[in-house]
């Protein structure tokens, strides 16, 4: 990426690729997976990007992994699993 941060597809996002060529039908997010220790950088990118995102670190987690969401115009969702 510009900014030098792995990601890799991964949840519905890697299933709709492989199964279906594109998206889940029913789904409505991205789903994507990173190093924990790049959230900052994950961060600093969209602080300074012309795109709105915002990253929300979610209180919970999913198999033991954080899990955070980066919200495009309040309209479309990227979930991180760290």
């Amino acid at each position: 990426t510009e900014a030098s941060i792995p990601y890799w597809m991964t949840g519905g996002t890697l299933i709709g690729a492989l199964r279906h060529g594109g998206f889940v039908p029913h789904d409505d997010d991205v789903d994507i997976e990173c190093y924990h220790e790049d959230a900052g950088k994950i961060r600093a990118a969209f602080d300074n990007s012309p795109f709105p995102a915002v990253l929300v670190h979610s209180s919970g987690d999913w198999e033991g992994k954080p899990v955070g969401r980066l919200v495009f115009w309040d309209a479309m969702f990227f979930d991180i699993f760290f």
